[in-house]
């Protein structure tokens, strides 16, 4: 029987998967976060936190998609990872697509960031959140002014899947509030 999964403080939690979005390896998250989470930990969490490999989206692809929807959130991506991450799969392209046609105003990186989520529950990855949950964050688009109330109301009253602490809060905050010294 697996041990369930040691819950970390979101603080760290959220770190970690930005920094694993970011392209950033184990080593590098463990020496931003001053070792206060074991290496182990980060390596286990960043493979339930990267998209899996698969052959690289590009314009000359026969699947090429919607490239006016993929092509800014790849953008943002190689921006956000400072070039660390320099193409995304096929698949991925195709979650894209799909999260920006339900939620036209959905930020760039946050449609990336919900990509990634949906092809790892759709893949049945380990530590992957529902697709149920994934859904309902999508219709009730938190990351708008009046969605992000009824998002709060839902979540209080229980009437949406829980996500995991902190796993959109920053959506919430204005830049730079919210983290603590020493993490990026």
């Amino acid at each position: 029987m697996a041990r369930p999964r040691k819950q970390l403080p979101a603080v760290y939690e959220n770190s970690i998967r930005r920094m694993a979005l970011e392209g950033y390896t184990a080593r590098e998250i463990y020496a931003t976060l001053n070792g206060n989470i074991s290496l182990r930990t980060i390596q286990r969490r960043i493979v339930e936190l990267v998209p899996p490999p698969g052959p690289a989206w590009t314009l000359a692809a026969p699947d090429w998609g919607k490239a006016e929807l993929v092509l800014p959130v790849l953008a943002e991506v190689i921006e956000r990872s400072e070039g660390r991450v320099r193409e995304i799969s096929r698949d991925l392209a195709k979650w894209i697509v799909r999260v920006r046609r339900a939620a036209p105003t959905i930020p760039l990186w946050d449609a990336y960031e919900l990509a990634v989520a949906y092809q790892r529950s759709a893949q049945g990855a380990k530590g992957a959140l529902p697709l149920a949950a994934l859904d309902a964050y999508l219709a009730f688009r938190p990351w708008e002014p009046q969605g992000a109330e009824r998002w709060r109301l839902a979540l209080a009253g229980g009437s949406v899947p829980l996500f995991p602490p902190g796993f959109f809060d920053r959506l919430w905050k204005k830049a730079g509030e919210g983290e603590e010294e020493g993490v990026k």
